[in-house]
């Protein structure tokens, strides 16, 4: 995560906030005991935001969504209109585009133009030749997990997965139930020298 700093020093110039406040409800924060999909204690939404502005933890105060911080991604993506949250992280070591989706409105992130851009914001992530360069897409609804990948979305909510080269720079994923299971593949595709990359929940 950006320091509230550096993230404000690459903002795309005239995105802010303004009303929405999403992310205080999409959001978890483990430092006020917020759980996810509920409307944080502090927050006004559409009446002045959070009332702990100035007391609020580092958490939130360094949190900026993706589409304040990327030129990529069109103003359709501003979370007070499309209901879903994007966010850059890493998760279990791999770059992440995790899209958090209002479960009031489950199907928006599989309507146009949405659904689309996430098949290319995939396809791109995952055109590259090293598994370090791979950047994923995750689509959260409530407790479901999908993995969006070119041509199809793995529901992940409950399985361990590895995305393997497939191709020069075409990669694919394996899902497991166990993560026993997916340690004995890690283990045969390290042994043969195939590249990876994997996610263990």
């Amino acid at each position: 995560m950006l320091s509230e700093e550096l993230a404000r020093q690459v903002a795309v110039v005239g995105r802010e906030c303004d009303s929405c406040s999403l992310c205080c409800k999409l959001l978890k924060v483990v430092e006020l005991a917020k759980p996810p999909n509920v409307w944080c204690k502090h927050c006004r939404p559409g009446n002045g935001g959070c009332s702990i502005h100035a007391e609020r933890p580092d958490i939130c105060r360094d949190y900026f969504c993706g589409w304040r911080l990327s030129k990529t991604v069109g103003d359709e993506w501003y979370p007070a209109r499309c209901r879903m949250v994007l966010s850059f992280a890493v998760i279990n070591g791999l770059k992440t585009v995790s899209v958090t989706v209002d479960p009031s409105y489950p199907l928006t992130w599989r309507e146009p133009p949405y659904h689309g851009q996430l098949k290319s914001m995939a396809a791109a992530g995952l055109r590259v030749h090293k598994p370090e360069d791979i950047h994923i897409v995750h689509v959260r609804v409530a407790e479901q997990v999908w993995l969006v990948l070119p041509e199809r979305e793995v529901e992940i909510t409950t399985v361990n997965y590895l995305i393997k080269l497939m191709a020069p720079g075409l990669w694919d994923v394996e899902t497991f139930a166990s993560e026993g299971a997916a340690q004995a593949r890690v283990a045969a595709l390290a042994g043969s020298g195939q590249p990876f990359a994997v996610a263990l929940e």
